[in-house]
């Protein structure tokens, strides 16, 4: 057992660079290029000397490790090995802590090492400074003790666990790419729900008319034929203004409930649209359903379904339905007005096919919620598979 500072030096003092000149260039690393996941630079910026030296920067080497000092950067394990650096030397935010190697200490080893979340918890708890502004302490990380094998031991430790994060990190982009085909098999199901797909055998089995272009016994309506607009009644109530209310009641915008309050505005089932919000490249559903007492602000549309349809149809009908052509505004943040959403045309199905429609469609859903849960706690047991082998490997 050594230490740190015994092994490294931390925050070495800044070079003469009588090697260059002002003109040289050398290289600049923002924070934000400083990937946690895989402890790699994504971007190396190229700047002239005299344009870095005179300022209050930290400066570093190739070999060096970079660790990220104030919160929430170092909790969230920004921390890097720097690479080749143009001139051959490097610059960025004094919110680094610099550790350059010496000769007993290989820079991955001690990377590894830094960017334990164990170490990192514990750092985080000598954290000195304001809310908001906390940062490790140089002496914390001088002192702080290390196992130290022997350099060809560290390396192995080092090949050991680069092939685990490998590994893991293959697994989670597979298991990332699963996520995004349940989301589509999700938006797949609205969409056969929508157009009479879904329930063909249904009404093969209960209906006796044949389906042509549209299916039997559906008919073509806009939203005003079968819901009621309450827009008029909502109301927004800002953050500081919620915080004197304190209150059971959810309050809703424009993609679920955002806060609570003291009392409701509606006591019943209801469907919310979306009204401004992000539509272009959305993969939320466009509405949603509440019910029981909420109060809702002016970021989503307000829609009582009448008795030809339930709300849970009405919801299913418009979660994934194509507002964009209805919309208008910029790309960022577009808006779907009263009037365009209640002229909206979509096919309404009877009201018994309509309850075998949300009767499959939950089903459909509760399954892939199951399958969504259980790629989650995979995702969560690949973070911790990889800190568990680094335990291992720092105790021998």
């Amino acid at each position: 057992m050594t230490t740190i500072g015994d092994v490294a030096q931390v925050n070495p003092p800044k070079p003469k660079y009588k090697e260059l000149t002002d003109d040289d260039v050398v290289g600049f690393v923002p924070m934000a290029a400083v990937d946690e996941s895989s402890g790699e630079i994504s971007v190396v910026e190229e700047r002239p000397l005299g344009e870095l030296r005179a300022k209050s920067y930290r400066t570093f080497s190739p070999g060096d490790v970079l660790f990220a000092k104030i919160t929430p950067c170092m909790e969230n394990g920004k921390s890097a090995t720097v690479p080749e650096l143009p001139g051959g030397h490097g610059f960025g935010s004094t919110e680094f802590h610099v550790l350059r190697p010496g000769p007993e200490v290989d820079a991955q080893y001690l990377w590894n090492f830094v960017r334990q979340k164990s170490y990192r918890v514990e750092a985080e708890a000598h954290m000195t400074g304001s809310v908001g502004q906390a940062r490790v302490p140089a002496g914390f990380l001088r002192d702080t003790e290390i196992p130290l094998p022997s350099l060809d031991e560290q390396r192995e430790i080092v090949d050991h666990l680069r092939s685990i994060s490998d590994r893991t990190r293959a697994a989670a982009e597979h298991l990332a790419t699963a996520k995004r085909i349940i989301s589509s098999v999700n938006r797949s199901l609205h969409a056969s729900a929508c157009t009479g797909r879904l329930t063909e055998d249904w009404r093969r089995a209960n209906t006796d008319g044949p389906d042509t272009e549209i299916p039997f016994g559906w008919k073509t309506v806009r939203v005003r034929e079968i819901t009621e607009c309450l827009d008029r009644l909502r109301k927004p109530v800002n953050n500081v203004e919620r915080a004197k209310r304190p209150g059971p009641v959810p309050y809703y915008g424009a993609n679920g409930q955002v806060g609570w309050i003291d009392e409701p505005l509606f006591d019943e089932t209801l469907v919310l649209v979306v009204e401004d919000e992000t539509f272009t490249g959305r993969t939320k559903p466009f509405s949603y359903l509440i019910s029981g007492p909420s109060w809702v602000n002016n970021h989503a549309h307000v829609l009582r379904a009448t008795d030809e349809i339930s709300p849970e149809a009405l919801n299913i009908l418009l979660s994934f339905y194509d507002f964009i052509p209805l919309t208008s505004g910029s790309t960022g943040r577009r808006k779907l007005n009263q009037r365009s959403l209640m002229d909206a045309e979509l096919l309404l199905p009877p009201v018994p096919e309509q309850q075998e429609i949300v009767r499959r469609v939950n089903e459909g859903l509760k399954s892939t919620a199951l399958i969504t849960d259980q790629l989650d706690r995979a995702l969560r047991t690949l973070g911790q598979t990889s800190q568990a082998a680094a335990a291992k490997a720092f105790q021998g």
